[in-house]
């Protein structure tokens, strides 16, 4: 019986200063991020705004140009009202007529 008892008082003798655990701080919780918002967003259809094509007209080429007004005191720009200097230079380029009842 002593040599049990002395196996069960070596095995229950405190462990040395070397196999000792040291106390840790308790754990700091982990905040998860916040799962991301999804937005499904409807698409807008919205009809093309053709305001702007009134200051252009379709030149001797058939290109776009922007319009000119002609007057009895001159022909100028339609959209920003700068006078058109040269009516008369290529007169093939200019071409007036009335629009009347």
């Amino acid at each position: 019986m002593v040599p049990t008892l002395a196996v069960f008082l070596v095995a229950a003798a405190p462990p040395a200063a070397q196999d000792r655990v040291e106390n840790l701080p308790p754990p700091t919780p982990v905040v998860a991020a916040p799962a991301p918002v999804v937005v499904f967003a409807v698409p807008q259809w919205h009809r093309a705004n053709r305001d702007a094509w009134q200051n252009y007209a379709v030149d001797h080429t058939g290109h776009f140009r922007a319009r000119v007004i002609a007057t009895s005191h001159g022909a100028y720009y339609y959209y920003n009202g700068q006078p058109y200097l040269t009516p008369t230079v290529h007169p093939h380029y200019y071409q007036p007529f009335v629009i009347g009842n």
